[in-house]
């Protein structure tokens, strides 16, 4: 059980290689765990986030809401409940999809 999202209503998990995801009812996205390559989404690459933070959207879409999330090995993908999707992390080999 994780006490810190017994708040929230979870209607979505993911994990990946060393972090895990969760999407709340209302659009919210939380993630624990390794972060060295900010696969976490929170904008800093402390390595290690212990326990369920919120991930908040980015500046330029701040109504953005969650719908869906995805863990790779050092990367995450998000969908937006828009459609948009959204990545973060190590973008090596092109896993972000921004052309790197």
């Amino acid at each position: 059980r994780v006490d810190e999202l017994e708040a929230h209503h979870i209607v979505g998990i993911a994990a990946g290689s060393a972090h895990s995801l969760a999407v709340g009812a209302g659009g919210e996205l939380f993630s624990w765990g390794f972060n060295r390559y900010g696969q976490l989404g929170h904008g800093h690459t402390q390595v290690r986030v212990p326990t369920p933070c919120r991930v908040e959207p980015p500046a330029s879409s701040p109504a953005l809401r969650f719908a869906a999330a995805s863990g790779g090995l050092y990367h995450t993908l998000l969908l937006g409940a828009d459609g948009s999707v959204w990545v973060t992390g190590l973008g090596a080999h092109g896993r972000l999809g921004c052309g790197d």
